[in-house]
């Protein structure tokens, strides 16, 4: 599929009865004016290749501990059950401390997402990049990171820092919301079709053969390995004291945050508590009609946590970036099976690929990728 590569392109008004089942496209969230179901308003800068991004707002409190609301219950309505203290220092100043739960809220969805459709919302890349946990809380929904058809109500993000201090002021977007209608997972043709046509390559950009990858016939997806057999397999941090700052680009010494991971007897040793940044060891090269996705964890693999970002848009090539958290000493080596990759259909064209867009940071990355708030 053909995408646009034109971010002025003004997207013609559709419904959702000309909607195919899939993951809707910025061209679709635009036609459908998805953004100003939200108050306030997201802007258009905002829209991705198949996501929304959420911005954060002032209004912010510290928990105690995290709740769902019941069905029919406002998130403010549960703020007794969280222990909840609102913020009132500018967010400019104000400091995440490390472990310290923060719910900020994001703005009221204002009428009822249209007909079919349902939303998930995942971290930003950078997010996960910095060791930041987020999760959407919204009124009424017993699940994290999820919006039912029909759903109105205000959206809440719950968000830790984990392994350094951050001040996240309003504005910033931490997560992106996913809108899908009807089954969006990709089927088993379309699959076939995409590991045949190049969509996963070796270190050197050649196409990975079918037969070459471990695959899940029924879910349609296979396995990505740890690439530690490089000049720099990775970072670790063990956790600091040092303040980062979220609305700051390309401002951050590595050094201080980070270290490099050290590779001993042909592997790595995974310490519980601490946060790595490595990569796999399989390039994706994803096309226009597809966004793609790494399970966060599997129990037959290891009890760790392989990302706590692993979306890719339509468009997007590179190598993946794992944000690593273990909950066992676990001794991993190079090629071992780290996580799953599934992928959706979207619903229709892009207007833009993700390798199109203006100041993307992880297009073409090569091998581990710290988060852009880092000098280059």
């Amino acid at each position: 599929m053909k995408a646009v590569k034109n971010l002025k392109i003004k997207s013609e008004k559709i419904s959702t009865l000309e909607i195919k089942d899939g993951a809707l496209s910025d061209n679709q969230i635009k036609s459908l004016k998805l953004n100003t179901y939200f108050n306030p308003a997201i802007s258009l800068e905002h829209i991705s290749p198949a996501s929304l991004d959420l911005v954060t707002q002032e209004e912010r409190y510290r928990i105690s501990r995290m709740t769902l609301p019941k069905k029919g219950e406002r998130v403010r309505d549960i703020f007794a059950r969280m222990d909840a203290t609102k913020i009132k220092q500018s967010s400019r100043e104000y400091v995440l401390e490390r472990g310290v739960k923060h719910i900020v809220y994001i703005g009221k969805i204002t009428k009822p997402l249209p007909s079919g459709v349902r939303a998930h919302v995942s971290p930003k890349s950078s997010t996960g990049r910095v060791d930041v946990h987020v999760k959407l809380l919204a009124d009424g929904v017993a699940f994290y990171d999820t919006l039912p058809e029909g759903f109105i109500g205000d959206l809440w993000m719950l968000v830790i820092a984990q392994s350094f201090p951050v001040i996240l002021p309003s504005g910033e977007s931490l997560s992106q919301i996913r809108f899908v209608k009807g089954e969006a997972s990709t089927d088993e043709d379309t699959f076939h079709n995409l590991i045949k046509n190049g969509l996963v390559k070796d270190r050197k950009f050649k196409k990975i053969k079918y037969g070459n990858l471990e695959i899940n016939s029924l879910r349609k997806s296979f396995i990505m390995t740890l690439d530690l057999d490089i000049k720099n397999p990775g970072f670790v941090c063990r956790g600091t004291d040092k303040i980062l700052d979220l609305s700051k680009r390309f401002y951050y010494d590595t050094t201080d945050f980070f270290e490099p991971v050290n590779v001993k007897s042909g592997g790595l040793i995974l310490e519980p508590h601490a946060f790595y940044i490595l990569s796999t060891k399989e390039v994706l090269d994803i096309p226009g009609n597809i966004a793609g996705e790494m399970e966060v964890s599997n129990y037959k693999l290891g009890e760790f946590r392989a990302h706590y970002a692993g979306f890719f848009d339509p468009g997007f090539k590179g190598f993946g970036t794992l944000e690593v958290r273990s909950s066992e000493i676990l001794f991993v080596y190079d090629g071992y099976p780290i996580t799953e990759m599934v992928f959706e259909t979207l619903s229709g064209e892009t207007d833009v690929l993700y390798g199109d867009k203006k100041n993307v940071n992880y297009q073409g990355q090569v091998g581990p990728t710290l988060a852009k708030y880092f000098k280059k």
